[in-house]
C-alpha cells in the first residue's frame, strides 16, 4: 500500500503542469524585446511576425500587406519559466498563450480575449483558474 502511495505521489508529482498558477508571483514583461530572444525565435517561427505591444496588426483574415496577424500582448515569467499572451487577428480573434521553460515551448492554450489590460491572471491555464 505505502509503495502504491508513492508511486502514485511520484506520477503526480511529473504531471503537474508547470503554467504560472493565479497564486504566483511573476515579473510582468509588458515590452516584446524584453521576452527572452530564444522565445522570440521560436514564436516568430511558429506563427510569423510578431507586432510589439499597441502596434499595428492586421485583426482579420485579408492579407492585404506585411502587417502582421499576431500582436504581443504581455507574458509573465517566473524563473526559467515564461508563458507568453499573443493577440491573434482572423474569423476566431483570440489570445494565444505559449508556455516555455528555459527554450523549449511545452504547451499552449487558447483564451477569449481579455477585457483589460495584462495580468499574471491572463497567463493562468483554464485547469488553473
Amino acid at each position: 500500500m505505502k509503495t502504491s502511495l508513492i508511486a502514485l505521489a511520484f506520477l503526480l508529482l511529473i504531471t503537474i503542469p508547470f503554467a504560472i498558477r493565479a497564486d504566483e508571483a511573476c515579473k510582468v514583461l509588458l515590452n516584446w524585446h524584453s521576452v527572452p530572444e530564444s522565445v522570440r525565435n521560436t514564436l516568430n517561427q511558429d506563427i510569423g511576425p510578431i507586432a510589439e505591444r499597441g502596434g499595428a496588426f492586421n485583426p482579420t483574415d485579408v492579407f492585404s500587406d506585411d502587417t502582421p496577424h499576431n500582436r504581443f500582448f504581455g507574458a509573465c515569467l517566473r524563473g526559467n519559466r515564461i508563458v507568453v499572451a499573443i493577440e491573434r487577428g482572423g474569423m476566431a480573434s483570440a489570445f494565444e498563450l505559449v508556455e516555455f521553460v528555459g527554450d523549449k515551448k511545452i504547451r499552449q492554450w487558447y483564451r477569449p480575449t481579455p477585457s483589460g489590460p495584462f495580468t499574471p491572471a491572463v497567463a493562468v491555464p483554464p485547469a488553473g483558474r
